[in-house]
């Protein structure tokens, strides 16, 4: 599960560029709550509660 955050939302420094217009950057994951988690972490949001939670558990 991929998420195509807002432009601009994620840096794009060490990117290598291919279309200006169309470059995003953002988590690919295997689910929709570790995605949440990996976005958190590459904008440096603070994680909600369940989150924090979520990111506690092994996986895998």
């Amino acid at each position: 599960m991929g998420v195509t955050p807002s432009y601009g939302l994620i840096a794009t420094e060490g990117v290598f560029p291919l279309s200006w217009s169309l470059d995003h950057v953002g988590p690919l994951a295997r689910s929709v709550a570790d995605a949440a988690i990996l976005l958190a972490g590459f904008t440096g949001a603070p994680l909600s509660w369940r989150e924090r939670q979520l990111a506690g558990s092994a996986s895998g």
